[in-house]
């Protein structure tokens, strides 16, 4: 009976111990969470300041032609001529090829005679067109423009409107000896020595002419010059002293050199007509490229207007004397790919004769997420990069927005279609880099967005008050990124506010802190952070 009475006192003395350590171990866990939790949180005091944000939408693509045909042979037959090459521009309905046509001899003749005709208002037209491309006067090179009329000014074919004056490059000009310039490629640096101020100036070779010119004392040079990209002057006619560094040798011209005077073209009109717009100043720096001004000629459009019936009138006389579907035209204007077939050349129906595209409206389609479709309408502003040009940014706007999605591993994207509005020298194909602005504001006040907590249909913030006392203050807010919110009101520049944050995670500014997930924009494109202090 006592052995029964020991071993139920053991029993309980076991539990009670068992019972002890399970309650030691969880107060040991709770400790050691506490103290982790503690090491993982920090304290961040912030101050309000003024920048920019920015929410956009951001996509990857292909620039391609807004509308790109293929031309198929109606018939099967011989193509007798073909009227344009590659690379070439063509109007719509211009005719492209010509079928061979049985025929005797005067009405052979009568078609060759129309031929020749519709050739040639063709021609015209085209002299027109690039006359009327004329009428946008843009700068040949960097320089200061100075004009000689102002916008709603009447002027004349050739007459002078102004000049433009190289700037920013000083040009000069070196003979060399033969040996030297077989060795030497357009590109080359080129060491510039002012004999007047005994400095040297780095350039470069521009142009390289082979032609033997007589330099006296029996010896034959080589002439070369080179350009050096300096914003100061130097007197036309100073001595100079230039040497080149090839890739194998670096040498010293025996001929002493000068500095040539910068270009200066002059302006003109090239059509009668009106000044419409001026768009830098008088006297302003203007880069190579640049839009000075363009002139309206209402008799140039008159004239085009003439020669483009012309055009169809000789084109609908020869279809007269011709088969039915002898003629091959254009769909549209643009610009001939392919020529797909030779002439004197057997066609079979069906088969591909060429591949015309408009390469002055080029486009490009993104994927856009169903969370943020909502926020795309037509005609958005839109930004567009590319790696070939790097530095360089395109504009554009939102043409079109695909009604009917595409559904991928759940997540539905729909197709928006961006027209380029000045492709520069894009080229069909290319990848692109997209970013549809939704909203920007400049100068306004920012706060990281992990220091905002929703309550309700409220954003508040922490502050202290006067007894440093950490407070709620409510705030109205704008717009709304990845790592930065708008503060409309409820607080002003200067204010302090204070959140805690996990370590480990980076807060915009350097500042350790987690992700919040207010959500609200991409934040992305060119300022990844969608945000910026001024």
């Amino acid at each position: 009976m006592s052995k029964i009475k020991s071993k139920k006192k053991l029993a309980v003395i076991l539990i009670i111990i068992s019972a002890l350590a399970i309650f030691g171990f969880i107060q040991f866990r709770r400790a050691n969470q506490q103290n982790i939790l503690e090491t993982q949180i920090n304290q961040v005091e912030y101050t309000v300041e003024k920048g920019s944000i920015k929410k956009s939408i951001t996509g990857s693509g292909s620039v391609k032609s807004s509308d790109s045909r293929t031309i198929l042979s109606e018939m099967e037959g011989i193509i007798e001529e073909i009227y344009v090459e590659e690379g070439q521009e063509v109007n719509k309905d211009e005719i492209l090829a010509l079928y061979e046509i049985e025929s005797d001899t005067s009405e052979e003749l009568n078609l060759e005679t129309q031929k020749f005709n519709l050739l040639k208002s063709q021609n015209n037209l085209k002299e027109l067109y690039e006359k009327q491309n004329d009428l946008e006067t843009y700068s040949e090179f960097s320089g200061v423009v100075t004009l000689l009329v102002e916008e709603g000014d009447e002027v004349s074919q050739n007459m002078k409107i102004g000049e433009l004056k190289e700037t920013g490059v000083i040009n000069f000009q070196s003979y060399f000896t033969k040996n030297q310039i077989e060795t030497m490629d357009i590109g080359d640096e080129a060491d510039v020595f002012i004999n007047s101020s005994l400095v040297t100036l780095k350039g470069e070779i521009t142009q390289i002419d082979k032609t033997p010119v007589p330099t006296g004392s029996n010896s034959i040079g080589y002439l070369v010059e080179g350009k050096i990209n300096y914003d100061g002057t130097l007197e036309k006619g100073s001595d100079i002293k230039v040497s080149v560094s090839t890739d194998s040798a670096y040498f010293t011209s025996p001929y002493t050199g000068e500095i040539l005077a910068n270009s200066i073209i002059e302006l003109k009109s090239p059509y009668m007509g009106e000044v419409k717009n001026i768009n830098v100043k008088n006297g302003e720096k203007v880069d190579e490229g640049q839009l000075i001004l363009n002139i309206k000629s209402d008799e140039l459009e008159m004239e085009i207007a003439q020669q483009q019936l012309n055009v169809e009138k000789n084109r609908l006389e020869l279809e007269n004397l011709t088969e039915e579907n002898s003629t091959v035209t254009s769909p549209i204007k643009g610009t001939i790919l392919t020529v797909s077939t030779d002439e004197q050349g057997y066609i079979e129906k069906g088969k591909q004769l060429f591949q015309i595209a408009d390469l002055e409206n080029m486009e490009v389609v993104i994927s856009v997420d169903e969370l943020d479709i909502l926020n795309v309408s037509k005609g958005q502003e839109v930004y567009i990069e590319s790696d070939v040009f790097e530095g360089e940014s395109f504009k554009g706007k939102v043409k079109s927005i695909s009604l009917e999605g595409s559904n991928q591993s759940g997540v539905t994207t729909y197709d928006v279609t961006v027209s380029l509005e000045d492709r520069k020298q894009l080229m069909s194909g290319m990848n692109v880099d997209v970013e549809i602005l939704i909203e920007e504001k400049e100068d306004t006040l920012i706060i990281p967005i992990e220091s905002v907590t929703k309550v309700g249909n409220k954003y508040v913030v922490s502050t202290k008050d006067s007894e440093g006392n950490l407070k709620s203050t409510p705030i109205e807010v704008g717009i709304t990124t990845d790592n930065y919110i708008e503060v409309l009101s409820g607080l002003k520049e200067g204010d302090i506010i204070y959140y805690s944050t996990e370590a480990g995670a980076e807060i915009p500014g350097g500042v350790m802190m987690p992700g919040m997930g207010l959500g609200g924009g991409q934040g992305q494109g060119r300022n990844p952070d969608g945000g910026s202090k001024e």
